[in-house]
């Protein structure tokens, strides 16, 4: 009857010890791809921070280039309103109005994502759908 009771102690020490392993097993997998999802949130963030600051600076120069063919324009405009317009420049002010600089934003991380299926990966519900509506 003592081996009886003492089989039984041992079988329940063993199903308690295996049945934390899993338990611990399966919290530590969570706990593990909770982190991973963390990480690549922050690097995905960063790289959209990057993306619209090199845009900024793009779009910035598109905008100062445009300025600048709009004023050549303009003083073009009024030269030609008032009959001065010297023949020599009507060439380079042709090729002004030609002249657009356009604007291509750099979309790489959230195509990235969306191909992926990862905008998900961006828990902020707001942030999420202002990069779905700006791209």
């Amino acid at each position: 009857m003592a081996d009886t009771s003492s089989t039984w102690k041992k079988l329940a020490a063993e199903w308690f010890t295996i049945f934390i392993s899993i338990t611990a097993a399966f919290a530590l997998d969570r706990w593990n791809d909770a982190r991973k999802e963390n990480e690549l949130e922050i690097k995905s963030v960063h790289a959209l921070i990057q993306e619209v600051q090199a845009d900024t600076l793009s779009l910035s120069d598109a905008l100062r280039r445009n300025k600048k063919n709009m004023e050549a324009l303009l003083r073009f405009d009024l030269l030609i309103q008032q009959n001065r317009v010297p023949a020599d420049s009507s060439v380079l002010y042709a090729i002004r109005m030609l002249n657009i600089s356009n604007f291509a934003s750099s979309k790489t991380t959230y195509d990235m994502l969306k191909s992926s299926g990862g905008l998900s990966v961006i828990r902020d519900f707001e942030v999420r759908q202002a990069l779905i509506a700006t791209y």
